[in-house]
């Protein structure tokens, strides 16, 4: 992007926005189904999850569904939930409820906590927080627990319940939490150091990661939360000059900071032990008019160190996913391959000042092809998680 870029506070603009990192912890939004009987309330039935391998109780005419590693049950009127999610990586529960509160006070409004405990389930131990919090214009009373053993967190469940409808819901919801049961209690955790992305060997083309990375540009079935939590021991990057600029990283890559003389714009970059991947964030203010392939070429030139022909295998316009938020801008989502690798971009433009000048958000990856998958899973995909909706900013101000 070769335009001189404006001099100006565009730190104080570059705000993350929360988004579908955890949509499976939030509530549902369908039209009102006719409501629960008295009897259908006290009637229960089992279900159990032969693939994640946990089963519990729920009430005769609640809807259950299982899909991308949660378990969701709401009742008919959507008065009240539960999720559930098994949680496969190697992290103390303490840890893992943190990280989980972290995001939730992103995405849900008046997050309060009115009580913190530690219980017992069916002899599992758990941490429990309940509190209120405001989503989708209803204050709900929500309850987080996460079951652990041998301090390593197992099972992560969230409800809610509409305040107005707590004392008729909370009795049902408690019966749904004893009756938890883990079908695999006595398994040991795998060895952090397996957890590490350079001891993964496993092989691909590349097409997985670019599926989850382009359903998560689109907000499109996003994946469970116990997937996009980083390790507890993921190192935290700060930009030393555009203060809400933050990434995360795995203890073992290292750290780039893209930046102008000027300290108003650049980015954060994490570069793997090998060289061989890397993801950015990058934020910058242009004058004049800015095109989205504008933005894709100099994302690309982010990516690889030059300007060169790529394959694009996949191109997503998605001006109606941002422009609903902020009228006047667009974005553009690739995925392309060069050179046995495998690379995507996000593009995002907001016109400013009436078009006199363009602020440009970037992201990126790249990686080995036959690695590619396994690198979105465990690094790309918990990196742009952490930052929220994977990595989406908030615009600067139109003038």
């Amino acid at each position: 992007m070769k335009k001189k870029f404006i001099a100006g506070m565009v730190s104080l603009f570059l705000t993350f926005i929360p988004g579908t990192v955890l949509s499976q912890l939030s509530p549902p939004f369908r039209p009102l189904q006719p409501p629960t009987t008295t009897s259908e309330a006290t009637q229960t039935q089992k279900y159990t999850s032969e693939q994640y391998k946990f089963s519990f109780d729920y009430p005769k005419g609640w809807k259950v569904q299982e899909q991308q590693g949660a378990v969701n049950v709401n009742e008919p009127q959507n008065l009240a939930w539960v999720t559930m999610c098994r949680i496969t990586q190697n992290i103390d529960p303490q840890t893992y409820l943190q990280n989980v509160e972290s995001q939730l006070k992103q995405q849900w409004q008046n997050y309060i906590v009115t009580s913190r405990s530690e219980v017992k389930i069916n002899s599992i131990d758990a941490l429990r927080v309940e509190g209120e919090a405001t989503s989708q214009g209803k204050v709900w009373v929500f309850t987080l627990l996460v079951l652990h053993q041998n301090n390593q967190a197992k099972l992560m469940v969230g409800s809610g319940i509409v305040k107005e409808q707590y004392p008729n819901f909370s009795p049902v919801m408690e019966k749904i939490f004893n009756s938890i049961t883990l079908a695999d209690t006595g398994q040991t955790t795998t060895p952090r150091q397996t957890q590490q992305p350079q001891t993964t060997r496993q092989t691909g083309d590349g097409s997985e990661g670019i599926k989850i990375l382009r359903n998560l540009a689109r907000g499109a079935n996003p994946p469970p939360l116990p997937q996009m939590t980083p390790p507890s021991n993921w190192v935290h990057v700060g930009h030393p000059t555009i203060f809400m600029l933050k990434l995360i990283r795995p203890p073992d890559w290292k750290e780039e900071v893209m930046q102008d003389p000027s300290g108003y714009y650049g980015g954060l970059k994490i570069i793997s032990p090998d060289g061989e991947a890397n993801l950015y964030i990058y934020y910058s203010v242009v004058f004049g008019t800015v095109t989205l392939n504008d933005g894709i070429i100099e994302g690309i030139h982010l990516l690889t160190g030059s300007y060169p022909q790529v394959d694009i295998v996949v191109e997503d316009e998605l001006h109606k996913f941002v422009s609903a938020m902020w009228p006047g801008a667009d974005a553009r989502f690739i995925a392309f391959r060069h050179e046995g690798k495998v690379g995507v971009v996000l593009c995002m433009i907001f016109p400013m000042s009436g078009g006199q000048a363009t602020q440009v958000h970037l992201k990126g990856c790249i990686g080995p092809a036959d690695k590619f998958d396994n690198l979105t899973k465990e690094v790309f995909l918990k990196v742009f998680g952490w930052v929220g909706a994977g990595g989406y900013v908030t615009p600067a101000p139109r003038g």
